[in-house]
């Protein structure tokens, strides 16, 4: 007798036998072609405003195109099974036997439209660049693409971070309230290695002893095709920026060659630095090494060195959890001390870990200001100053020496609190509370903190007056409302804390 299993995969591949059929496939085949329509029909009307067109002398090109697939009946069934979709489809389609399959043609054409991404919609761009200017273009023409009973569910949501660090457009969405579709944007590049990363894996469920190995690969090689978009990005925008970009590769490259066989001897691994390049290439330049075939070789003496300052301890916390600030470390005090011929020991540590510890500071405002011109430089460099000299106590986290996003984000949603804030009064407890949530953003024991410099006794509007500033950025759609939920999550916590939640 069959049992569930048995039962839920006989009516699944009659369902699947009727999707062949063509009578399903046919329909969105046909909705498919009206949103590519509409969607194209908005692009092409606002594409020059947001520069998503360029023109020469010769011919003038589009930066985009839209295609699309409806989902085959093999990756529909795997579908089914593998993330158990199917047995939603067969409790929402009330299908109790095969029979019912045969029975219900217009219930299983509408469960059919309504899953996530039976039509997949893709707008490909000539750069990943553009792609941030297509998801612009639509987020500002939401109005007239409802209008076009087009509704997307998780835009503001986007882009979505992938497993392997990269970024991703890929947005649900509804036709006329009765077919779902995802929506993607991605560059050609992306597209391409998506399409082929997709071939290699997706279908291939069987164990593989080497699986592991090569997505890493393949990882790698997505990273390395990120930087080759900068670089086609550069030459499409001017032969300054490509030159800056060709000497950045080549800088690295040669980090990599000499470096990175030392590395991978001493951590008995594979190790790729493309990640700290940047900080490397920043060291070699503050202290004056010359990046080529004879960038002095590294060592991990400085490692070894005992401290008893408290700043000192409180960074090496930090520096143990992490390899690649011990690798950072080791490059910086070994070219510093083959600069000032006098090796770091006891004796001398103190003013070569100021100096490297400085020089981490300035990279990451630097990288800060770069890409957020609009940000006050005096104000980046305190705030990064304050994070590695007074947080790092309450910190086990690398992050806040190596992540130029995480600090990004800070400094915008602190600016928030500040733009909103319209009182002279409670500005301590205000950035007590802001501190403590810095703290939390970079896993740190805000409670500690708490603990340490407040005594609980500070004006009880401030709780409210926090509340009031996010609930007013709300309202203002320039606001990345991402950061918004964010931060009004975080403070909660430290309210709840504090015992001052409402």
């Amino acid at each position: 007798m069959p049992d569930i299993i048995d039962n839920s995969v006989s009516i699944l591949e009659q369902v699947i036998s009727y999707y062949k059929t063509g009578a399903i496939k046919n329909e969105l085949d046909t909705i498919a072609n009206n949103i590519k329509t509409d969607l194209a029909s908005i692009l092409d009307d606002n594409a020059s405003k947001f520069d998503l067109i360029i023109s020469n002398s010769v011919a003038t090109k589009k930066l985009y195109s839209i295609v699309y697939r409806i989902k085959d009946p093999v990756s529909l069934s795997e579908k089914f099974i593998r993330k158990s979709d199917g047995l939603k489809f067969i409790v929402d389609s009330a299908l109790a036997s095969c029979d019912d399959v045969m029975h219900k043609p217009e219930v299983i054409k509408r469960q059919v439209k309504l899953l996530g991404d039976i039509i997949g919609i893709k707008i490909i761009t000539e750069l990943k660049t553009d792609c941030h200017k297509v998801y612009d273009l639509i987020m500002n023409n939401l109005s007239n693409l409802e209008k076009k009973h087009i509704k997307f569910i998780d835009i503001k949501d986007q882009p979505l971070s992938m497993k392997n660090g990269l970024s991703i457009y890929n947005i649900k969405a509804a036709y006329q309230n009765e077919c779902n579709f995802e929506l993607q944007i991605k560059s050609k590049i992306d597209s391409a290695w998506g399409d082929l990363d997709h071939t290699i894996f997706y279908k291939d469920y069987k164990v593989s002893p080497i699986k592991s190995t090569v997505q890493v690969s393949m990882n790698r090689i997505g990273m390395l095709l990120s930087e080759l978009e900068h670089f086609l990005h550069d030459i499409r925008e001017s032969d300054k920026e490509y030159n800056e970009r060709s000497n950045f590769i080549t800088e690295c490259d040669l980090l990599q060659k000499r470096l990175s066989p030392l590395i991978c001897e001493k951590l008995k691994v594979d190790y790729d630095i493309t990640d700290i390049s940047p900080q490397l290439i920043h060291f070699c330049k503050a202290i004056g090494v010359t990046i080529d075939n004879t960038i002095p070789e590294i060592n991990f003496k400085s490692l070894e060195i005992r401290s008893d300052d408290d700043d000192v301890k409180h960074y090496v916390n930090i520096r143990n959890r992490d390899y690649k600030l011990m690798i950072l470390e080791s490059a910086f005090m070994s070219w510093f001390s083959q600069k000032n011929n006098d090796e770091v020991s006891i004796v001398n540590y103190r003013p070569a870990f100021t100096e490297y510890i400085k020089q981490l500071n300035k990279y990451l405002v630097e990288q800060i200001i770069q890409n957020n011109p609009n940000f006050d430089i005096g104000k980046v460099n305190d705030y990064i100053v304050i994070c590695t000299t007074e947080y790092i106590k309450y910190i086990p986290s690398a992050k806040i020496y190596l992540s130029t996003t995480c600090h990004v984000d800070l400094i915008k949603q602190i600016n928030y609190i500040n733009d909103y804030w319209d009182e002279d009064r409670n500005v301590d407890d205000r950035n007590l509370i802001l501190s403590a949530y810095i703290i939390q953003a970079f896993d740190g024991d805000y409670k500690m903190f708490i603990e340490d410099v407040n005594d609980g006794q500070f004006e009880s509007s401030v709780p409210m007056m926090i509340k009031e500033c996010i609930k007013n950025m709300k309202e203002n759609d320039a606001i990345d409302k991402k950061l918004v939920i964010k931060l009004e999550h975080g403070i909660d916590n430290i309210l709840i804390h504090m015992n001052r939640g409402e």
